[in-house]
């Protein structure tokens, strides 16, 4: 069995779920969630082995010790919910939990070394705690999976430890500054390239930082969470010749500030998540031309700055969730670049916004939570020819079923349509089996209660080359 652990220092709540959830869901499409709550799925287990015992005339004696001891890896995980990745068109699957402080990730068949490595390095680069990485089973492969947790935590190829790098004194002094101060580090090489990556976590005061970082040529990725950056940080910082990747999470910065970010010419990602940035931080991050992936989490933008984003004519991919944008996401039918869209928890959304996503002609990848849908809505999608994953999560109020055998035929006009995931989505009975028709697809991730298990598994004969799985109605509960 192979396990993938992430523990958090002082197991603190450092973790964000849905993101990890959803970033994992990128690099593997048709990863799901098994289990909502994992602590109360728990719970309910006890709860029916209390009631097994009563029907044979007996006491569950440990009851009481072992939700104790449930409440008490509550409290220690937070939050918790379980997911499936899927590792290959046989059903095989890496299943585990994603928690507040902890991810624990197990594949009980062998995994492709790629896989678990893809798995690894992003755990590694959230930059918020140990990675464990071994193979209770294979020796062999256990020392090969080693170095993708070493102590130095290696978060490219070729990873390597900070003591065996020859810098020169200046950029020696200056890692051994940020070091102590407890600046997360990390260095390895890339494409023959010498790369650092950075991360600042919880810090109250930074600006003795910047001047050293600054030294820090090799810096590609910098990660800044729960921490005050201020002007003069980004301004001491501007100009770093490779810095391609900028996190900042629930990090106090001054609008005005961002201006400084266009002065990193290779900055191509930039991820901002539980912030509050006003028009004139918006309006800078319109300036970033180069940019190629956006994202916003848990932030609040007005529409008015949300528009601004219509300047970056280079954006391949913009996630948004839980943002608070409504007549601006109109203007994201400018960004004509748009390889993948990803809009959740976002309760205004509807199906007007599948108009808008249907202009964007190079669109291979749409994540969408919806508040209406209809047939009308998904015909909006037949102009997508580039389109091969989509994942559709209906979020509206229970109402009759408005998806019909002619919504669903929307995506057989989908050549290379290959992986469809499908969220409480409002099917009547011959939309199912409309789905049967989809034979382009190679996964179908189906989570729609209320469907007969028949149905699902009539499915999977329908469509034999293509991995059907669904969220069955006993898993979903607690």
């Amino acid at each position: 069995m192979i396990t993938i652990r992430l523990e958090t220092p002082d197991q603190r709540y450092l973790l964000d779920p849905d993101s990890i959830i959803a970033d994992l869901t990128e690099r593997f499409p048709g990863t799901r969630v098994t289990v909502e709550n994992y602590h109360e799925r728990r719970r309910e287990s006890v709860r029916k082995l209390v009631d097994e015992y009563a029907a044979k005339g007996k006491q569950f004696l440990i009851e009481k010790r072992v939700l104790e001891e449930i409440e008490a890896n509550e409290t220690r995980l937070g939050p918790a919910r379980e997911i499936s990745i899927p590792l290959n068109d046989q059903g095989d699957e890496i299943e585990g939990m994603v928690a507040a402080s902890r991810v624990l990730l197990q594949a009980k068949v062998r995994a492709d070394f790629e896989t678990v490595r893809t798995i690894a390095d992003y755990l590694n680069s959230l930059t918020v705690g140990q990675l464990f990485v071994r193979d209770d089973e294979d020796q062999e492969n256990q020392r090969r999976l080693k170095t993708l947790s070493a102590d130095q935590q290696m978060q490219l190829d070729g990873g390597i430890d900070f003591d065996e790098l020859l810098l020169p004194p200046r950029q020696r002094e200056a890692v051994e500054c940020l070091r102590k101060a407890g600046v997360r580090m990390s260095a390895g090489i890339k494409q023959g390239a010498l790369n650092f990556q950075l991360g600042i976590l919880e810090m109250d005061e930074t600006d003795h930082l910047w001047e050293s970082m600054r030294e820090l040529e090799p810096l590609v990725k910098l990660s800044i969470q729960n921490t005050t950056l201020t002007e003069r940080g980004l301004a001491t910082l501007a100009g770093l010749p490779r810095l391609n990747e900028i996190h900042l999470r629930n990090t106090t910065t001054p609008g005005w500030a961002f201006r400084h970010l266009t002065s990193f010419p290779q900055l191509t990602k930039l991820w901002i998540d539980e912030m509050e940035l006003d028009d004139t931080a918006l309006a800078a991050i319109g300036e970033l031309h180069g940019l190629r992936q956006l994202r916003f989490r848990d932030t609040s933008l007005s529409d008015a700055g949300f528009r601004q984003l219509a300047y970056l004519q280079n954006l391949s991919a913009l996630n948004l969730h839980r943002v608070p944008v409504n007549e601006g996401l109109q203007e994201l039918a400018a960004l004509e670049q748009l390889t993948f869209l990803g809009l959740s928890v976002m309760p205004q959304v509807t199906g007007e916004i599948l108009a808008m996503a249907g202009q964007l002609s190079r669109l291979e990848g749409l994540s969408l939570e919806m508040a209406t849908l209809t047939d009308q809505d998904l015909a909006h999608l037949r102009g997508l020819k580039q389109l091969w994953r989509m994942s559709l999560h209906y979020t509206g109020e229970d109402s009759p079923p408005r998806v019909t055998a002619a919504g669903i035929r929307a995506f057989a006009d989908l050549p290379e349509l290959k992986q469809l995931t499908l969220i409480k989505v409002p099917l009547n009975a011959a939309g199912f089996r409309e789905l049967g028709q989809l034979t382009q697809l190679r996964y179908l991730g189906l989570n729609l209660p209320g469907v007969p298990t028949e149905w699902f598994e009539e499915l999977k004969t329908q469509l034999p080359e293509c991995h059907v799985s669904w969220v069955e109605p006993e898993r979903k509960q607690g």
